[in-house]
Order: structure tokens, then C-alpha cells, then sequence
């Protein structure tokens, strides 16, 4: 027979999204619930065996009671259907938080591993029968340090095994600017003989590794404009001879995305400007096919004849609010930070003067790997770490536009802006 589960990490009920007007922090906490409830009917309606939540299940010490009945609703549901919880405490809730909320008592059948100690619990049918087993361990503290992964058990033999866990795998690109807790390696994954491992931390969905399989499935639903795109839970299937079948389904009834808009250094008024965002946004949209509540985020980028004037906040703000109306979003948010003035740098490239001198040595720092990595200061702000490839990208990436900002500022700001 096979062993059947939902597996879902990193929900975060009761996020406060300060940051957000009471509009869309309303419909916030909605969407996680309604994403929450689409996942265990997903479970009741496939059948499955277990529902695995892998940490951070809490956002922090938040939760209403309004959310602890919900939660007791949903998880009768499934306990009603035969289906067996299993929960891991993450960083974010961990064993001190799990058991301190007066209202929310956990049901019996409710597993809930919130030691480092890792455990193996018997997953059995409604009838009885052993149809897969699951090991977990929990984070004791919010700055779980010890490496959880490596006091796992070797698998039981005859049946899938499958391991439940909040951790960050290091050396992954995808685990880049997350905290290191309960760090382990894929290494430390491999030569249990399991079928699957069941992740929680990092918020970007991402299948780490094939033997044994290990999975990030992503937050539930985004909870600002860096966590994009689609969102939701695997429903996973391992049969008696280990075959797997995965399957990610979309959950969250809400998309956060960002745009980029360069091509506007024609647009010479706001109605334009306007029109052409409203273009590519839309543009965007239809590729990505997406049918959802939409949170969105424009980069204008590049030469703007406007470039003044969209440093006025409350033209940015009128702008915004005509394209969320536009584009029927629940938010739009335009960024301005990386636009240009609209200067003619051929009046003064190749010039024998100061400026032309100071135009050549940025091109020369951008031409020269080297060079620009010997002007690199210690610590660099707003860069999580990388290779030399990356931070090289990153050196680049501050001095775009730097060449009409440079003219700009040596002329007194008497630069030809055309």
C-alpha cells in the first residue's frame, strides 16, 4: 500500500504586516487561513495518511483566538478523515512557544515534535495497518544551533521512511540571507534510506536533492514582495517498491510579484508613464497566467525625463493608486530608486576635461574585475554573501546609472537633461 501525506512548512499564522494599511493585512491573515483550509481538503480529498507541517507553524508568539478555533476546526477535519498530524517546531515556534498559548490545547492526535532528540512515530491506515513511518526533531529555542539532522535514525526496514524537519541546508544557493539554525548538509540527509525529507525554513520552494528526496516546499503564502510567485504545499505519494510521486499544488489564493519597467525614457508625461507601466505590468501578468489576488511591485528603471518629478512622493503615490485601480490589484508598490536622469552623456564621454576623466575611470572600473574588487570595502550593505562571480555582480549592479549622476552632480546639477 502507499503512504500518502501533505506536506506544508513555514505558514506564519497570525503575521502582524505592519508595513500593510488594514485592507490588505486583512486579506493577509484571510489568505493564510483559506490556503491552510485548501490544504487539508487537498489531504482529506487525495486520502492521505499523514498531514506534515514542518515548522513554523506560528510567527513567533502571535496567535488570536480566532485563529487557535480555526485551527482546531481544520485539524478535526483531518482527524475525523483518519489522517494523522505531524508537526516539528521551527525557529520561529519553538518548543516554548508551541505549549505556552492558554487557549490552544493540542489534540491527542496531534504529534508534535519539539525536541532536538529526533523520534520515529508508526503511521497506520484506518484499518490499522503500517503504511509508512515518520522521524522528526523540534527546535527547543529560537536560535537552534545544533546540527538536529545528524542524530537521525537509520530508516525501518519494509516501509517508507520519511524525516520531518525545520532546518537550513548550508551550501545551497536557495538558503542564501536565511539564519543558519539547525544547520546540516545534504550529506547529513543522505545514507538513512529514506524516501523523503520534509523541510521548513527556507520560504523559495526547492527540491535540494533525488536520492533520498528532499524538499523546501515554500511558505504557504508570501508574506512581502520578496517572497513571489505561487505558493502552497507537495502532495507526496511513496509506494511499497519506494517508486515517489511528487506534486506541488498552488494553495494561496494571493501572488506577490514584482515587475521591472525600463523602457520609458520616452515618456516625457505621466499619463504616458502610466500607460506604459499599465502595459508591461498586464504583459507580465498574462504570461505568468496567474488568476489570483495579485500584490504587486513596479521597478522603474533606467533615463526618465520625469526623473524629477517621481522624486515627489506624492505624484509617486497618485501613480499608484491610478495603476492599482487599473490593474484591479489588491496593492501596488512603485519603486524609484533605480531610475536615471535623462542627460546626454555624449556631449561629454571622451572629453579632455574633468568630467570626461571621471566618466573613463567608471568605465574602466566596470571593465576590470579586478580593479573593482580591490575598491571593494569590508562589509558591503545590502549583500548577503557569495562567490567572487556574485559579489563582482553585485559591485556592477551599484554602479548602474552612476555615469548621469556623476555628470549631474559635477555640474552643479546643470547637466544637459534632455
Amino acid at each position: 500500500m502507499a503512504f500518502r501525506f501533505l506536506h506544508m512548512a513555514d505558514i506564519h499564522f497570525d503575521t502582524p504586516f505592519l508595513s500593510r494599511n488594514e485592507e490588505v493585512r486583512r486579506l493577509l491573515k484571510e489568505s493564510m487561513q483559506n490556503a491552510f483550509k485548501a490544504g487539508v481538503e487537498l489531504a482529506v480529498k487525495s486520502a492521505a495518511h499523514a498531514f506534515l507541517i514542518a515548522g513554523d507553524l506560528f510567527d513567533n508568539d502571535n496567535l488570536s483566538y480566532k485563529t487557535a478555533k480555526f485551527l482546531y476546526e481544520q485539524l478535526d477535519r483531518l482527524n475525523d478523515a483518519g489522517i494523522m498530524v505531524f508537526y516539528a517546531a521551527g525557529n520561529h515556534d519553538p518548543e516554548a512557544i508551541i505549549h505556552k498559548f492558554n487557549f490552544m490545547k493540542w489534540p491527542e492526535y496531534v504529534y508534535i515534535f519539539d525536541r532536538a532528540e529526533p523520534e520515529k512515530v508508526f503511521v497506520k491506515d484506518t484499518d490499522g495497518n503500517v503504511v509508512g513511518v515518520v522521524h522528526g526533531a523540534g527546535h527547543e529555542s529560537k536560535r537552534e544551533g545544533r546540527n538536529l539532522a545528524k542524530a537521525f535514525g537509520k530508516a525501518v526496514p519494509g516501509v517508507p521512511n520519511v524525516g520531518l524537519l525545520h532546518t537550513f541546508v548550508t551550501g545551497l544557493k536557495v538558503s542564501l540571507g536565511y539564519e543558519n539554525y539547525a544547520p546540516c548538509s545534504l550529506e547529513d540527509l543522505k545514507g538513512l534510506d529514506y524516501s523523503y525529507w520534509a523541510l521548513g525554513h527556507i520560504h523559495k520552494r526547492a527540491e535540494i536533492l533525488d536520492k533520498p528526496m528532499a524538499v523546501y516546499p515554500g511558505n504557504l503564502i508570501g508574506r512581502n514582495p520578496n517572497e513571489t510567485g505561487p505558493k502552497g504545499a507537495y502532495l507526496v505519494e511513496i509506494e511499497e517498491n519506494n517508486g515517489l510521486k511528487i506534486n506541488f499544488h498552488e494553495l494561496s489564493p494571493i501572488i506577490w510579484d514584482t515587475v521591472l519597467i525600463d523602457d520609458i525614457s520616452d515618456a516625457y508625461d505621466f499619463k504616458r508613464l502610466e500607460d506604459k507601466i499599465y502595459s508591461s505590468v498586464t504583459g507580465y501578468i498574462n504570461e505568468k497566467g496567474y488568476d489570483k489576488k495579485l500584490i504587486l511591485r513596479g521597478i522603474l528603471k533606467g533615463s526618465s525625463p520625469l526623473y524629477k518629478e517621481l522624486k515627489n512622493e506624492e505624484n509617486v503615490e497618485e501613480l499608484q493608486d491610478s495603476l492599482k485601480d487599473r490593474l484591479g490589484a489588491v496593492s501596488f508598490e512603485l519603486i524609484c530608486d533605480d531610475l536615471q536622469r535623462s542627460i546626454d552623456l555624449k556631449e561629454y564621454a571622451g572629453g579632455t576635461h574633468v568630467i570626461g576623466a571621471a566618466l573613463k575611470i567608471l568605465d574602466d572600473i566596470k571593465e576590470n574585475p579586478r580593479l573593482l574588487l580591490s575598491l571593494k570595502p569590508d562589509s558591503l550593505a545590502g549583500f548577503m554573501g557569495g562567490n567572487e562571480e556574485e559579489t563582482i555582480n553585485y559591485l556592477k549592479s551599484l554602479l548602474d546609472n552612476m555615469e548621469a549622476e556623476v555628470v549631474y552632480r559635477m555640474t552643479g546639477g546643470d547637466g544637459n537633461e534632455v
